[in-house]
């Protein structure tokens, strides 16, 4: 575990996770991590977590040093189950659309990463992270652990934690107006609100107008359409 997390650190991953247990502990304590071992180091590491249905493909990552050697691919075949639903968000990297590709995965939309603060608030109320029906039941046990709650706007729902400078906003189902609304509330709240939303999503222009900003993006991968609503589905960056 020292070297994983020595390469995560070198992908700076671990960011928004100032203390434990983090997503990595998640994946370790559900028997979900992969890794090629070399020489006392990890060349590289694969998360898979099955939760609510769809397994996913939560990180796949290689050591610079290693790239090129096949690493990616033989992580892949060890940790993706070959059928089902599975979904993944692959990486600006030109290799990682062919990999998962060739995985069976196909790419449906982008995946956008926004950040930004929103001038007054908004009316939510609290409610119990499990009463968010994000269809992922082990995810939002996780989120409960380490400190996150629930909210509701209308008839729309998220999870939302404190991360350094900000909220974390996912994993969430919502409608334009009350992504809008719950967005405005954890960014009232905290400063600022980040989010990762799919482009089909009504609420990206709305947000975008409201102040905040693009800061990163991924590709939304699945096996099939329709495994996550992607206009009204929130998903959380790490965990899907």
């Amino acid at each position: 575990m020292p070297a994983v997390r020595a390469l995560a650190d070198r992908y700076r991953l671990t960011g928004e996770w100032p203390e434990g247990p983090d997503w990595i502990d998640h994946l370790l304590a559900r028997e979900a991590l992969w890794v090629d071992a070399q020489d006392g180091r990890a060349a590289g590491f694969a998360g898979v977590l099955a939760d609510g249905g769809i397994t996913h493909l939560t990180d796949l990552f290689v050591d610079p040093d290693a790239l090129g050697r096949g690493t990616g691919k033989a992580l892949l075949a060890a940790a993706l189950p070959s059928g089902g639903a599975r979904t993944t968000f692959a990486s600006g990297d030109p290799r990682a659309l062919p990999l998962y590709t060739r995985a069976g995965l196909r790419p449906l939309a982008p995946l956008l990463y926004l950040r930004g603060g929103m001038a007054g608030g908004a009316a939510a109320e609290r409610i119990p992270v499990e009463a968010v029906p994000a269809g992922r039941p082990g995810v939002l046990a996780f989120l409960r652990s380490v400190g996150a709650y629930g909210l509701r706007a209308g008839e729309g729902s998220a999870v939302v934690r404190a991360v350094p400078g900000a909220a974390l906003l996912g994993p969430a189902v919502a409608s334009a107006d009350d992504l809008l609304a719950l967005a405005g509330a954890a960014a009232a709240a905290h400063g600022e609100v980040k989010l990762a939303i799919p482009g089909p999503h009504p609420g990206l222009q709305p947000l975008l107008e409201a102040g905040l900003r693009i800061v990163d993006a991924d590709t939304y991968m699945a096996s099939e359409p329709g495994l996550d609503d992607l206009e009204r589905r929130i998903p959380h960056p790490d965990l899907g």
